[in-house]
């Protein structure tokens, strides 16, 4: 079924076609058999530098407007803006998915509410331009999936020593869903939201690669120092599946479509191991009736490191790797048996001046989609 109307303005005074179509009988196996192959827009809305803007002297910065910041966080990695002529090319390519990564802290104040609470506030200007370029992906009847990505690694709160700081995690966090969900609870079924990135691991924690350099609110600075993570491995299993629960919680709770809305759950790290680990929890659907059939889980793939990392020279790709992406694939029966759908949310080879690089993707893609996972 066609999402698409004639094109008109959302409730928040977007041009759209989309046609707030949602299917309540439709399970997320039903979802990913038709959402083909995947493309992210990767380098843009999820940039948390602003070179453009931040290059300008402080006068010359004041007098930007919000837009011009948006733009300059989007072209940050000289990626050019997104547009309807890049969806309808990917479209012609047999693109039918796109995930949208986003870094929502960009443009984000502590705001106070009418009770006097504070609360975490999104950009308007930046509500706008993921909106916009969403629609853009609409507009060719495919499938969205927008989330919080990197987002500055303020995720290193969650296990900081301090309770205060983990207080502020979950505020935010749930800040940042209950705006999303409000202001998307009218679109239809293509569009799917994402609870994390690759951040549920170690990465709530200290020893998280760098994650946990979330900008010190006394001195507004970077700070290395600044978290300190007192979580074992295992409470950071237990803090990823509550925050996973909470996401569904906040969607649900908003009403309206998402009441069916399909749901994509980072796995642990995104990684395939740790996700299959029982330390991780699926989270339970607060809406009757549609127990795990509006929810995926999300891994990614970029195995083996040595091929597909990013910098890498020599290595080539082998039999013996095509034979454990087989084997990686098939274990996610697990999830598959239990009705949920199973998302493939980034894969690749960043370094394309290798031997092997399209059988790998061609291989990665079909062994993916043997095993019901949408890459």
């Amino acid at each position: 079924a066609t999402n698409l109307t004639t094109e008109h303005k959302s409730k928040n005074g977007i041009v759209t076609q989309d046609n707030g179509m949602m299917r309540t009988n439709l399970t997320a196996q039903d979802i990913t058999t038709v959402m083909g192959i995947g493309w992210n827009i990767g380098n843009s809305l999820e940039q948390t530098l602003a070179k453009s803007c931040t290059s300008l002297s402080d006068e010359e910065q004041k007098k930007l407007t919000d837009e011009q910041w948006v733009t300059g966080y989007e072209t940050n990695a000289d990626n050019v803006v997104s547009s309807q002529r890049l969806m309808d090319g990917l479209k012609s390519y047999g693109i039918n998915t796109i995930r949208i990564p986003v870094a929502w802290s960009n443009l984000m104040k502590e705001e106070k509410k009418e009770d006097g609470s504070t609360y975490y506030k999104i950009n308007e200007a930046y509500m706008n331009r993921v909106e916009t370029v969403m629609n853009y992906c609409l507009n060719d009847e495919m499938y969205v999936i927008i989330n919080i990505h990197w987002d500055n690694g303020w995720w290193g709160m969650f296990g900081d020593a301090d309770k205060n700081v983990r207080k502020q995690a979950w505020k935010k966090y749930e800040a940042i869903w209950t705006q999303i969900s409000e202001r998307f609870k009218n679109y239809s079924d293509h569009l799917i939201f994402e609870s994390a990135n690759e951040e549920l691991t170690n990465h709530i924690n200290d020893a998280n690669l760098g994650l946990n350099t979330a900008i010190n609110p006394k001195t507004e600075t970077y700070d290395g120092n600044y978290l300190k993570g007192t979580l074992t491995l295992e409470e950071c299993y237990e803090t990823a599946n509550k925050i996973n629960q909470t996401f569904v919680n906040v969607v649900r709770k908003s009403g309206g479509n998402n009441e069916y809305r399909h749901l994509l759950i980072a796995g642990f790290g995104t990684d395939i191991n740790n996700t299959l680990s029982s330390n991780y929890v699926m989270p339970t659907d607060t809406v009757e009736g549609n127990g795990n059939t509006k929810l995926s889980v999300s891994v990614h793939y970029y195995n083996p490191w040595e091929f597909c990392g990013d910098g890498m020279s020599g290595a080539t790709y082998t039999e013996k790797d095509k034979e454990a992406t087989e084997k990686q694939f098939a274990k996610l029966k697990k999830f598959t048996d239990q009705g949920y759908g199973v998302i493939v949310g980034e894969f690749g080879v960043c370094n394309p001046l290798q031997d092997g690089v399209t059988k790998w993707l061609q291989d990665t893609m079909e062994i993916a989609a043997k095993n019901g996972c949408i890459p």
